[in-house]
């Protein structure tokens, strides 16, 4: 379903229509984009046909660069909390950031592209159907990373493969490695064999907690070298084989995003709550002066006598 949404009312008349509090949204500022982790970026329209092993080797080698030049500045983690924190800090991933507050993702998605369209993406990921042996979907949203070992071990993720070639798992892993899980079929496309999935990370920095953010992911063996480019599709494609809904788009007028901004400063949502570091400060401190130069422009001589310096003697 698409809708538009141009203020935070109707926001909520769209949660309530809903039916559902098991939602999570997503906040973009080009209405055009999919759902496309940063890692794939810039690939939606090429033809990735023999390219699905390169396309890994790259990912592994930039989580591998991460993980060995991040180590002065965090106590490092498991291969999920290390890609969590690549996400965080801009380093190009296959995760895609949610979060269950609404209010947060309508910031997202009007913060950037000012004279664009924005997007406000609302899935359901308890309507997302996955391996029974998986177990529980933690607080009907996602599933704690413990859970997505049993169908993928960590040894096994493309992205912590210290070679491009799947290996036996060694010693420093902890526990045997278990059989293999079995078939799962999540789309009915033949050429696909793993999973989409939400997953819940372990509150590691700040800003984790303070969005109350969990991902997206789709994972699979890396012998198998697949890459799910635009997560969007792929959710189509589950909602059609399996006769279900899972993904809502709203769109978000570039007409109405300012006033937007000003709405939900007044519930206490800014990049200061977003964001609860420096770069949160400085991105409201940027809010603040795009204000003032949009005052200049609506009203140019009496803003300029305020704001314009004294002149000489």
């Amino acid at each position: 379903m698409i809708t538009t949404i141009q203020s935070l009312a109707e926001l909520v008349e769209f949660q309530a229509a809903s039916g559902s509090d098991n939602l999570v949204y997503r906040g973009q500022g080009d209405a055009t984009w999919g759902l496309v982790p940063s890692m794939y970026r810039g690939m939606g329209s090429l033809d990735l046909t023999g390219w699905e092993d390169s396309i890994i080797d790259r990912e592994r080698d930039i989580f591998r660069e991460f993980s060995d030049r991040s180590k002065r500045f965090w106590q490092g983690g498991s291969p999920w909390d290390t890609l969590v924190m690549a996400q965080h800090y801009g380093t190009p991933t296959r995760l895609l950031d949610w979060t269950p507050n609404a209010q947060h993702a309508l910031f997202f998605a009007c913060t950037s592209s000012l004279s664009l369209d924005g997007a406000l993406w609302c899935a359901n990921p308890s309507k997302l159907p996955m391996p029974g042996h998986i177990g529980r979907i933690h607080e009907g949203l996602g599933f704690r990373k413990e859970r997505l070992a049993k169908y993928i071990p960590e040894w096994e993720l493309p992205f912590c493969q210290p070679f491009s070639k799947t290996i036996a798992p060694t010693a420093s892993f902890g526990s045997p490695q278990p059989p293999p899980p079995p078939p799962f079929d999540q789309n009915g496309c033949a050429e696909l064999s793993g999973i989409l999935t939400f997953f819940v990370p372990e509150h590691i920095n700040d800003r984790v907690a303070a969005q109350t953010g969990l991902f997206s992911v789709y994972i699979c063996e890396h012998s198998n070298g697949e890459v799910v480019a635009d997560q969007s599709a792929y959710i189509k494609g589950v909602e059609a084989y399996f006769n279900t809904h899972i993904l809502d788009k709203l769109i978000i007028p570039a007409s109405v995003k300012e006033e937007l901004l000003l709405s939900l400063r007044r519930v206490g949502v800014d990049a200061r709550t977003i964001f609860p570091d420096l770069h949160g400060l400085g991105l409201h401190l940027t809010v603040w002066q795009r204000q003032l130069t949009e005052e200049v422009r609506l009203n140019p001589i009496s803003t300029w006598k305020a704001y314009s310096p004294p002149s000489g003697p």
